[in-house]
C-alpha cells in the first residue's frame, strides 16, 4: 500500500487524459491482494490471517457491469483477436470477437467484410471454441453477447466483420482503428562469405523461400507486423517489414536468428506519407519517460536535440522521481532507448504510443 494514493490519482489523471465524462470518472475502486487471493472495496486495517475472498469483485462485475447489447438479425462479429495455434491442426488462422446478433454454428457459411466493407470472402466454419478458464472448448453452437474463437475462416483479420450472406448488406461493424507501422527495415538471406559456416554463423535456413514463409507466419499472429511483396535490390530478393517500432521489429529479428535463420537487414527508417497536397508527413509517437530526478536534465537535453517537444513534467510524490512526456519523431525514436539507458545506467524507464 506504499504507493496506493499516487496510483489512485495516476487513474484518475488518465482518465481524464482520456476525455472521460462525469459519470465515468465516478468509478468503483476495489482493492486487491494477488499474493493472497483476497479483494474489497476498502483496505483493512490489517492484512494477516485475511482469508481469500473475490466475492467483492465478482459482484462488482454483476452490478457495474452493462449486459451485453444484442443486435436483431442472423450472425454478425467482430473480430478482435487473431492467432494461429497448431494444436487445432486445420492449418488456418483463429479468428476471436464478440458475437453482436445471431447465433453462429459449425458449418454455417459466411462472408467476410474489411472496415471499410469490402467482400474479402466467403468461408465455412469448421469449428467453435470458447474459453473455460484458460482452456479452448469446442462447443456447437454460440449466441450473441458470447465471445467465441471461429477456426476455418480464410482472409478474417483483426477489426474485420464476420457475418451470415444475408446481412452482407447491413456493412461492417464500426471497430477501432488500428495504429498504423511507423517503421520499417528490409530483410534478405545471409549471402556473406560465411553463409551457412557451423562454426562461425551456426544458421540452419538460408533460402529466400524459408525467409518468406517465416515472415508471412509472422503477419498471421501479430497484426501490427506487415510484409510486402519482394523487390530485387543488388541482385537478391528482399521484402520490406513494417511494424510499430524498432523494438518489435529487433524482436521478430532475435526471435528468427534464435530459430536458425541467418539473414541480413537493413537500418530502420520511418515510414513517409504524403497529404492531399504532397507535403510529407511523418509519424509522431507520444514518449513517456520515468526517470531519477538527477537525471530529469539528461533526458530533457536527449529528447530536444532529437527534435522531441515536452508536453508535461511532474515530479514523483517523494521527489526522487520525475516523469515527463514528449511528442518525438519517429526517426528521432529510433536508438533512443539505449542512448537514455547508458546516459542513466540503467535507471530508466520508457513507454511510447503512437500519437498521430
Amino acid at each position: 500500500t506504499s504507493r496506493l494514493v499516487e496510483v489512485e490519482n495516476e487513474i484518475f489523471d488518465l482518465f481524464c487524459s482520456l476525455n472521460a465524462t462525469d459519470e465515468q470518472l465516478e468509478y468503483r475502486t476495489i482493492y486487491a491482494i494477488g499474493r493472497d487471493g483476497w479483494t474489497g472495496s476498502s483496505l483493512p486495517e490489517s492484512t494477516d490471517n485475511l482469508a481469500p475472498d473475490m466475492t467483492p469483485l465478482l459482484d462488482a462485475i454483476v452490478s457495474d457491469l452493462p449486459s451485453p447489447k444484442v443486435e436483431d438479425g442472423e450472425l454478425r462479429m467482430l473480430v478482435s483477436i487473431m492467432e494461429s495455434d497448431p494444436s487445432v491442426h486445420l492449418g488456418k488462422l483463429l479468428l476471436t470477437g464478440r458475437i453482436y446478433s445471431g447465433s453462429a454454428r459449425q458449418g454455417d457459411k459466411i462472408m467476410v467484410l474489411n472496415p471499410n466493407g469490402d467482400e474479402v470472402g466467403e468461408s465455412t466454419i469448421i469449428k467453435l471454441f470458447k474459453r473455460v478458464g484458460t482452456q479452448r472448448v469446442e462447443i456447437e453452437e454460440a449466441h450473441a453477447g458470447d465471445i467465441v474463437t471461429l477456426a476455418g475462416i480464410a482472409g478474417g483479420r483483426v477489426a474485420d466483420t464476420i457475418c451470415a450472406i444475408p446481412e452482407v448488406a447491413k456493412g461492417p461493424i464500426p471497430s477501432p482503428k488500428l495504429d498504423p507501422p511507423t517503421i520499417s527495415m528490409f530483410f534478405s538471406v545471409n549471402d556473406s562469405p560465411l553463409a551457412g559456416n557451423k562454426e562461425l554463423s551456426g544458421g540452419s535456413k538460408l533460402t529466400t523461400q524459408l525467409l518468406k514463409e517465416r515472415l508471412i507466419k509472422e503477419t498471421e499472429s501479430n497484426i501490427a507486423v506487415q510484409v510486402l511483396d519482394s523487390v530485387p535490390i543488388d541482385g537478391r530478393d528482399c521484402y520490406e517489414v513494417q511494424g510499430r517500432g524498432e523494438m518489435q521489429l529487433g524482436i521478430l529479428i532475435e526471435n528468427m536468428r534464435r530459430e536458425g535463420f541467418e539473414l541480413s537487414v537493413s537500418p530502420p527508417r520511418a515510414l513517409i506519407k504524403l497529404d492531399e497536397n504532397g507535403k510529407k508527413l511523418e509519424p509522431i509517437e507520444e514518449a513517456t519517460i520515468d526517470v531519477a530526478e538527477e537525471n530529469a536534465g539528461l533526458v530533457m537535453e536527449t529528447l530536444i536535440a532529437r527534435k522531441g517537444e515536452m508536453t508535461d513534467s511532474y515530479p514523483s510524490e517523494d521527489g526522487t522521481r520525475r516523469r515527463s512526456i514528449f511528442l518525438v519523431p519517429t526517426r528521432g525514436m529510433v536508438g533512443l532507448r539505449s542512448e537514455l539507458i547508458r546516459k542513466s545506467r540503467g535507471d530508466v524507464v520508457i513507454s511510447t504510443v503512437f500519437h498521430g
